[in-house]
C-alpha cells in the first residue's frame, strides 16, 4: 500500500474517504484492500460501529469493482 502524507490526505476530496471525518481513505486499490482488512479490527477495538464497518465494506468493494487489482 502506498503511504499517504499528511498533505496528500489533507488535499484529497471527501469522496475518497469511506467514513466522515476523513477516515478510511480509498484513493486506490491497495487502500481499498487495507480498508476491508482494517475495518473489522476497528470494530473490535470499539473505534467504529458495525454499521460503519458495513459502509466501509460497501465503498471498498464498489471501488474494487470499478478498479480491479492488476496482479
Amino acid at each position: 500500500m502506498a503511504t499517504l502524507s499528511t498533505s496528500q490526505r489533507k488535499h484529497m476530496p471527501q469522496s475518497y474517504f469511506a467514513l466522515p471525518g476523513r477516515r478510511f481513505p480509498i484513493p486506490d486499490a491497495s487502500h481499498a484492500e487495507a480498508a476491508l482488512r482494517d475495518a473489522p479490527r476497528a470494530v473490535n477495538a470499539g473505534n467504529i460501529s458495525r454499521a460503519q464497518e458495513a459502509t466501509v465494506d460497501r465503498k471498498a468493494h464498489a471501488f474494487l469493482k470499478r478498479h480491479p487489482i492488476q496482479r
